[in-house]
């Protein structure tokens, strides 16, 4: 540190002189003069080298370097054995280099303010920095030192932060007004110099072990780019380039910006490539983003902004990994695979706001979680690909060179999937569009749900139909499901095919089990070149006809399992079409006119089975009841999804039963006293006797309860299967009363004694189970539950809220004794995974409100996005509970109005905070082992 003199000095190059605090001009010209805690040094040739004893800066210590002009330059080079330390100000009016190769540290409260400034851990030659342009820094004797700054450096023209290790900590912040930012960790940097001395260019040529260039705090540039570079020699994986604060790229182009001025660059290398990383999560604003690692890439929720058009994301790694905070960008968004074995893996939501979605170059693209969304298209391509929840109001391709699989919903305006081998739609997969191609070079195989409001084409070697492939009896409707001309293959009909338009074709065989149902409201044409055999159900309004060994044509009807062609070798009379409602239990009448089914009941009870129980968007079924607390249970047994696209009405309660699943559609409206969706079965003569229901799932049904449209009741709503959501266009309310989402393999409902909703409780586990909110739900008067009890992976999403929950106690009462109350809101997942119930994933987001909120795992709780949990009373028996086994706060926070408490499940309870927790009331922590 420079001692108290009150002396000027001056300093030549060829006098060799001294100077004050064991300065040492080497180089140039120029003097240094010392008055208490201010040493002045004035510089008079355009370039200088002073060596230094050292260059500490103290708390209340100020240098200030007055140059000839804004372009002149100064080498502060310290040679000693220990890192320069800067606690106090560095002031000068030029360029500014201070080097030394055992590390610098810029305090918290310290501020640098220069031209430029390049603050080194890697030496530069006297020769290099007085006479070229290009500069490089790097140390003879291998030393490693680290560059940190925690205070601030201000400059016009731009900041260079280079060593082996260079980290911008928390409270740091670099700042250029029209100038080039870069922070560039390695063995060797590169800097090249503009012919005003700006900085041009950076690299970095050599690793360093340990190398890291790390953000976080903020760096930005009004005008410029900004580099964050690191190179490692290290074997193993490791972390080389890190951002987890604020960075911003601006362009004046208008005001002579420099060239790539507007960009931000992160790039990770090393002599073992797979062995460097990037994590990436914070913010980063630009007009475009460049990511690039020879090894991983972390996303970590990060957010990529920029201008409203033209923004422009390129993230390039030989491991993409999506963590469960996601990614989430304002324009364009490309993902590149680096190398053969190269991978994506994405466990939290990617999304764009405004632009396209595009992943390539990867032997695999794996989807476990989250939500891939963006406004426009979306392009994927590897060798095996496997798909979650995919949503774009373009156009979706994806290619497998291999395999690809879909394992949740699918919603494109226009989807193209393409495998080379198989292609599966799995029991929980569905693709929605107004068109959709699906095409395998060997095994298709339709599982779940294949959805189209216009055309649909199926291809595959061999086709297999388990599932659902539908598109509506209205507009153009069409389905062609084909096996390939001349390879031999079946195509086989196990699941449901419906749609206005429907062409079938298997070059060897079309084959329809018994519990098959084909569909085609106006045209139903079968062909093969070996045989066909309809064994199941063949509903043909305008009849159908079969092309194998010869021409038949078929009259209209519904044909039951066994009558239709090559089931029977009898003619057989059609059945006319209809909604075949049978009551099996109670009394009342069906009318049918139109469009419109009317169905008078006339007992408290009634049980109704019915063949087709779908409502078109300009249809509807309206229940005339005799009181509002009476009750009809509606069985559907049409061996395919329930889809409700108009108006269903009832003065009373309304339970609909179908086992494979019910849909209601955006434009559908469901209003009843009470209603119950179930994809489950359950006893005629319990509901007649209004004992308490046990309703099961079917494993072998896709058993999917989902709603888009609105449910308004008055006295309670729930939904009950394998799956029950209620997505984001969706809206379930009830006026006075409680509602309830259940998935799991059986749940029981108990009911007030006016036939209300009381309480649901999941009592069995099955695979696959989700139970999530992403549109709106209100319990007015009443409380609100989700609850999910799976089987399988413990590292699945189980429950979820990305909307808002309100759950309101008007009437004041108290809470009761047992399960949920007035006002409550519970969300709750349990996974059980062979060890007890220990794993599952529950997320949240969005907005709940309730008297008691509860949110709890027997796994991981996630909240995240900024949510909000806002509790309407203050005291013991109220406020916001949190339970995990691993409980963690992401990055982007959340908000909580009320008390809340934080409760581990477990031994060794984590508790993990990652972003802020803001409470206005107490915050208290039980059973917590772990807390960081």
């Amino acid at each position: 540190m420079l001692k108290p003199l009150a002396m000027l000095v001056p300093l030549i190059a060829a006098g060799h002189a001294y100077a004050v605090q064991g300065g040492t001009i080497a180089a140039g010209a120029g003097s240094i003069a010392q008055n208490g805690l201010n040493t002045q040094i004035d510089q008079t040739s355009s370039k200088m080298i002073v060596n230094w004893k050292n260059f500490d800066i103290g708390k209340h210590e100020t240098v200030n370097i007055a140059q000839p002009d804004a372009n002149a330059a100064i080498l502060n080079r310290v040679q000693s054995a220990d890192l320069t330390s800067i606690q106090g100000a560095l002031n000068a009016n030029g360029r500014v280099f201070v080097v030394n190769p055992n590390g610098i540290v810029v305090g918290k409260g310290a501020t640098i303010n220069a031209n430029s400034v390049v603050l080194s851990a890697a030496d530069v030659s006297d020769s290099d920095f007085m006479s070229n342009r290009t500069l490089t820094l790097q140390n003879g004797n291998g030393a490693t030192g680290t560059v940190r700054n925690d205070g601030s450096i201000n400059t016009k023209s731009g900041a260079l932060l280079a060593g082996a290790r260079v980290i911008n900590g928390p409270d740091g912040t670099v700042y250029a007004d029209n100038g080039n930012i870069a922070l560039a960790a390695g063995g060797k940097v590169m800097l090249q110099l503009d012919p005003d001395g700006g900085m041009e260019s950076v690299y970095v040529s050599t690793g360093a072990p340990g190398a890291l260039a790390a953000n976080d705090g903020r760096v930005y540039t009004d005008s410029g780019w900004v580099r964050l570079e690191g190179y490692t020699t290290d074997a193993l994986r490791s972390e080389v380039v890190r951002n987890t604060g604020y960075v911003t790229a601006g362009s004046l182009r208008d005001l002579g910006a420099p060239e790539g001025a507007g960009t931000v660059t992160l790039r990770a290398s090393g002599d073992t490539p797979t062995s460097a990383g990037i994590r990436a999560s914070g913010l980063i604003e630009a007009g475009s983003v460049g990511m690039d690692s020879s090894g991983d890439l972390a996303l970590n929720g990060v957010t990529l902004t920029g201008p409203e058009k033209g923004f422009n994301a390129s993230l390039r790694a030989n491991r993409i990994d999506v963590s469960g905070d996601g990614v989430v960008s304002a324009g364009n968004l490309q993902f590149v695979g680096r190398g053969e074995d190269a991978t994506y893996l994405q466990q939290g939501d990617v999304g764009t706001t405004d632009g396209s979605i595009r992943a390539s170059g990867f032997d695999r693209i794996a989807q476990t979680g989250g939500t891939l969304y963006a406004r426009g298209p979306i392009d994927l391509a590897a060798r095996d690909i496997v798909l979650g929840d995919v949503q774009t109001l373009g156009t979706l391709n994806a290619r497998a060179g291999r395999n690809l699989d879909v394992n949740d919903g699918l919603r494109a305006n226009t989807a193209n999937l393409l495998a080379g081998n198989d292609l599966t739609v799995s029991g929980t997969g569905a693709v929605n569009a107004l068109s959709a191609g699906l095409n395998a070079g060997n095994e298709l195989n339709v599982d779940g749900r294949v959805g189209v409001t216009g055309a649909g084409l199926l291809n595959g070697k061999n086709v297999t139909i388990a599932g659902a492939v539908t598109a509506p009896a209205a507009g153009i409707g069409e389905l062609r499901i084909k096996t390939a001309e001349g390879g031999g293959g079946t195509l086989r009909i196990d699941g449901s095919v419906d749609g206005r338009r429907v062409e079938l074709y298997g070059d060897q065989a079309v084959e329809q089990s018994r519990d098959g149902v084909l569909r085609g409201a106006n045209s139903l044409q079968v062909a093969s070149g070996g045989h066909v055999m309809l064994g199941g159900t063949v509903h043909a309004p305008s009849g159908y006809s079969v092309t194998d060994h010869g021409s038949f044509r078929y009259a209209p009807g519904d044909y039951a399992p066994g009558q239709a062609h090559g089931a029977t070798v009898a003619p057989v009379e059609p059945v006319q079409p209809g909604r075949g409602g049978s009551i099996v239990a109670g009394a009342g009448a069906i009318s049918q006119d139109g469009k419109v089914t009317d169905v008078a009941q006339s007992t408290d009870r009634m049980v109704v089975n019915w063949k087709d129980f779908d409502i078109a968007r300009d249809e509807a079924i309206n229940f005339r009841q005799p009181t509002a607390n009476a009750a009809v249970l509606n069985r559907v047994a049409s061996g395919k999804v329930t889809s409700i696209d108009g108006a269903l009405n009832a003065n009373g309660r309304v339970f609909v039963l179908n086992p494979d699943g019910i849909v209601v559609g955006k434009d559908a409206t469901i209003n009843a006293n009470g209603v119950t969706l179930a994809a489950a079965d359950t006893s005629d003569d319990d509901f007649m006797q209004k004992r308490t229901l046990r309703f099961d799932t079917n494993a072998g049904k896709r058993g999917i309860v989902q709603n888009e449209g609105t449910i308004a009741t008055r006295t309670g709503a729930a939904l009950i299967g394998r799956q029950a959501t209620n997505l984001a266009s969706g809206r379930i309310t009830s006026g006075n009363g409680n509602v309830a989402l259940a998935a799991g393999g059986s749940a029981t409902l108990s009911q007030n004694a006016d036939g209300s909703l009381n309480q649901i409780d999941v009592t069995g586990a099955t695979d696959h189970a989700l139970v999530a909110n992403d549109g709106r739900i209100t319990a007015d008067n009443g409380y609100a539950s989700l609850h999910a009890y799976a089987s399988g992976a413990a590292d699945a999403e189980i429950a979820r809220n990305r909307g808002q929950i309100d759950a309101i106690n008007r009437s004041n009462a108290s809470r009761s004794a047992s399960g949920p109350g007035k006002g409550d809101v519970l969300i709750s997942g349990r996974n059980a995974d062979g060890g007890g119930d220990q794993g599952g994933i529950v997320n949240i987001r969005g907005r709940i409100t309730g008297q008691t909120v509860r949110l709890a795992s027997t796994g991981d709780l996630n909240v995240s996005n900024g949510a909000t949990l806002n509790t309407r009373n203050v005291g013991p028996d109220y406020g916001v509970t949190l339970v995990g086994r691993r409980v963690t706060i992401a990055s982007t926070g959340a908000t909580i109005n009320g008390d809340a408490t934080v409760e581990g499940v477990g031994d060794d309870a984590v508790y993990t905070a990652q972003g802020p927790l803001n409470t206005s009331g107490t915050l208290s922590m039980r059973n917590i082992g772990t807390s960081r």
